[in-house]
């Protein structure tokens, strides 16, 4: 069993029987496929519910064209918020590879500014996190001590 997302842009299963599942597109949680970290998670998912045999395609495909990321649902993850007219995004990316991905979704966002505020638990925060978020922010501030001394 084989899980994978086509050129075409649609998660798909292989083994014996390849079928289409649905357009990457269709699930919210990937934001039109601009989330590929979501994508990256998704796909697993779908594999571990696909092998509990009482659980169908026709399930799965439901819960995804379904399931909305929200700060009640996926709480640090990803959560959009509307303020007025601006678009507030909270996630705890712990890891210098989280903050990569989490950069990259940003980078594609239809905005016309990106300011990030930055804060991190411990070391966690340091130069690597700096030189990424600079890349796609055009502000970048730091809200804890263990990066004082950069913005942007």
């Amino acid at each position: 069993m084989v899980g994978c997302v086509e050129i075409g842009g649609a998660f798909a299963f292989g083994g014996e029987v390849e079928r289409l599942l649905l357009p990457v597109t269709a699930s919210s949680a990937v934001y039109k496929g601009k989330a590929i970290h979501n994508i990256m998670n998704t796909l697993p998912a779908i594999l571990a519910t696909y092998l509990y045999k009482t659980i169908t395609i026709d399930d799965i495909k439901q819960s995804l064209q379904t399931f909305i990321p929200s700060a009640a649902q996926t709480p640090g993850r990803l959560n959009m918020f509307q303020l007025k007219k601006f678009q507030f995004l909270l996630d705890f990316a712990h890891n210098p590879a989280g903050v990569e991905l989490l950069c990259d979704f940003v980078g594609k966002m239809d905005v016309t500014k990106r300011v990030g505020i930055i804060s991190g638990t411990g070391s966690r925060v340091n130069a690597s996190h700096e030189s990424r978020v600079s890349q796609h922010l055009d502000r970048a501030e730091c809200a804890t001590g263990a990066c004082r001394g950069w913005s942007r």
